[in-house]
């Protein structure tokens, strides 16, 4: 039997070839999400209604002020994403705007996601733990501005705690195989991993084993189309 490059593989696998018939491609790929046990959430800004959450389940709350200067505050747990932001300045210059977040969390799979923080001057927090195995994922130092790529385990109970009167937030689920995050996982991805086949210490080396090969072609193909 003639033996096919990854290339020919690939053309096979995305125009009918017999691994797309099996069913690899499919939509139960995209359902890596956050599954929400318990968060309390609130955002608060000056003149203006409270918004409150608490109990288990997705959820969204915000406030907005715009009387004597402005303020904006938001905060949420959806299926891929959940975080806060909260900015303002009344007439004379004081901060208007607050957000509280605490949510206890596991996810559906193994996945990947991203921390950010864009926290200003003002009374601010933010810590992701790993309550499970009693470890401390990220404690914010300070730094005004930074992104954190992690990996979470399914089966783990997580906890993420965040407060700001000036800035944001947020932990987001990463597409699996979007190895350009565009948004989709596409040709793009496909050639990213073909072109570093056989490396080690790579991006495309999806499923970690240490070096780009078969099995990460097939995560590329499963998660085929945009990642919602």
């Amino acid at each position: 039997m003639p033996t096919r490059s990854p290339r020919d593989t690939a053309k096979r696998c995305l125009f009918g070839g017999t691994l797309l018939a099996a069913g690899l491609a499919t939509p139960g790929a995209h359902a890596q999400s956050f599954d929400f046990v318990e968060s309390t959430a609130t955002a608060d800004t000056t003149g203006s209604r409270t918004d409150s959450f608490s109990g288990p389940g997705p959820w969204h709350v915000e406030s907005h002020y715009s009387y004597f200067g402005y303020g904006d505050a938001e905060a949420w747990g959806m299926s891929n994403s959940l975080g806060l932001y909260a900015y303002g300045k009344g007439d004379t210059g004081e901060l208007t705007a607050n957000a509280d977040v605490d949510s206890r969390f596991t996810v559906t799979s193994d996945v990947s996601v991203t921390l950010d923080h864009y926290l200003y001057f003002g009374d601010s927090s933010l810590i992701l733990t790993d309550l499970t195995n009693d470890v401390i994922l990220f404690s914010w130092n300070g730094e005004f501005k930074g992104t954190q790529q992690l990996q979470l385990a399914a089966d783990t109970l997580y906890e993420y705690s965040s407060s700001t009167n000036n800035g944001s937030s947020s932990l987001t689920i990463r597409c699996a195989a979007d190895l350009d995050a565009s948004g989709d996982v596409g040709f793009s991805d496909l050639l990213a991993v073909l072109s570093t086949w056989g490396e080690s210490g790579v991006l495309e080396d999806l499923d970690g084993s240490g070096m780009v090969d078969f099995a990460d072609l097939l995560i590329v193909l499963a998660n085929w189309g945009p990642c919602k």
